[in-house]
């Protein structure tokens, strides 16, 4: 059961991220994420919608790093804010990204992915099954 104080977040990703083999959980470090440019903020408005189709194929680590960072990456090192609000700077939030190569955490003061699960669990995830 999720609690009010504990909301996760999840990015369905078809890519491998790259296990790494050691007796550690695999790790991977995820490139810098962009600060400049992109699409203004009013256009972007504009032009979202809802998807209920999803490609098969992977999603470059570089834009996975750009939506990690976006959803819930840390903007200010000093104080460790993020970029998301937080109420009484709870920081509330939990990010998985679910992949063909298992579950991933998001670490966002290394800005990294940590496997947490080695399976795949994209069905469970709320995909309505087309992952299988």
């Amino acid at each position: 059961m999720i609690s009010r104080r504990v909301v996760g977040f999840g990015i369905l990703a078809s890519a491998g991220l790259g296990a790494a083999e050691a007796a550690e959980p695999a790790s991977v470090a995820l490139p810098p994420p962009w600060k400049s440019g992109g699409k203004p903020l009013a256009e972007a408005l504009w032009a979202r919608r809802s998807t209920r189709e999803f490609a098969d194929k992977p999603v470059p680590i570089e834009i996975l790093s750009n939506l990690l960072w976006s959803a819930y990456g840390i903007n200010r090192p000093a104080s460790a804010d993020r970029t998301a609000p937080s109420w009484r700077h709870s920081i509330e939030t939990t990010i998985y990204v679910a992949a063909a190569d298992g579950a991933w955490l998001y670490d966002p003061r290394r800005h990294r992915l940590t496997q947490v699960a080695a399976e795949d669990v994209r069905a469970q995830t709320g995909g309505g099954g087309r992952w299988r």
